[in-house]
């Protein structure tokens, strides 16, 4: 599978264009991010690709959405947390492949992956609270 496959702009691009937006210098986005500063240089100058958690940081303190950040053909504005939950639309699969890569094109075996792992995630968290 290719990476890179249904990005229509390049993540430098999408990141300079975040920060600048948001009126952000890369020793700010480093600070709230804990992204070294030379690191956002060398994503804003395209010689290194961000991974994901990196994405996730980086997209939260922005305040735009993480696919979009990587250079897909998504809105800019984050996801909505409940926003299908309360139209009354279920996710699918697809949809949650979508959300999570930007493509339709992840085999489902990481996708169980993806879930167990949440689920451990979510149980330890309830066990922590109560």
């Amino acid at each position: 599978m290719d990476e890179f496959k249904g990005r229509v702009e390049a993540f430098a691009v999408r990141l300079q264009r975040a920060m600048d937006m948001r009126g952000m210098k890369k020793a700010e986005l480093s600070r709230q991010t804990g992204i070294s500063e030379q690191r956002i240089g060398q994503y804003v100058m395209g010689s290194y690709e961000a991974k994901q958690s990196a994405v996730y940081a980086i997209a939260k303190v922005l305040r735009v959405g993480p696919a979009w950040l990587a250079g897909y053909d998504v809105p800019m504005e984050p996801p909505v947390a409940g926003k299908l939950k309360k139209c009354g639309q279920k996710i699918t699969s697809e949809d949650l492949k979508i959300a999570l890569f930007g493509t339709k094109e992840v085999t489902d075996g990481l996708l169980e992956d993806i879930m167990d792992m949440a689920k451990i995630h979510l149980e330890l968290w309830k066990r922590k609270q109560g």
